[in-house]
């Protein structure tokens, strides 16, 4: 089982916009802070662009497709960790010093 971690960061004005493979099949992920809900939200799209899932809310230690496990979305646990264990959701600066977004591929 291999932990993948999708490089989001604070100090990206707009949008961030990621090619990954995962479970072998390409998807593109746009992460996007939503100043007025002071939340972070995700898009996952298939490598053409077709949208998947959009505008996923990323709070930490939550199964963030687990309600999306009938969808051809990649079977695994996507993760918002929070690095002191307080189950902090992350802040638009809190990425890469406190906050990870993590993917546990399923064997």
């Amino acid at each position: 089982m291999a932990i993948v971690q999708i490089p989001v960061k604070s100090d990206v004005e707009g949008p961030q916009e990621y090619d990954i493979t995962v479970d072998g099949i390409a998807y593109h992920f746009q992460f996007s802070y939503n100043k007025r809900a002071e939340r972070w939200k995700l898009s996952i799209f298939d490598i053409n662009r077709n949208a998947i899932l959009q505008n996923l809310v990323l709070l930490a230690d939550v199964d963030i497709f687990r309600s999306f496990r009938h969808m051809n979305i990649p079977k695994g646990v996507f993760m918002v960790i929070d690095s002191l264990n307080q189950a902090h959701n992350p802040t638009e600066y809190d990425w890469g010093d406190r906050n990870y977004f993590l993917y546990n591929e399923v064997i």
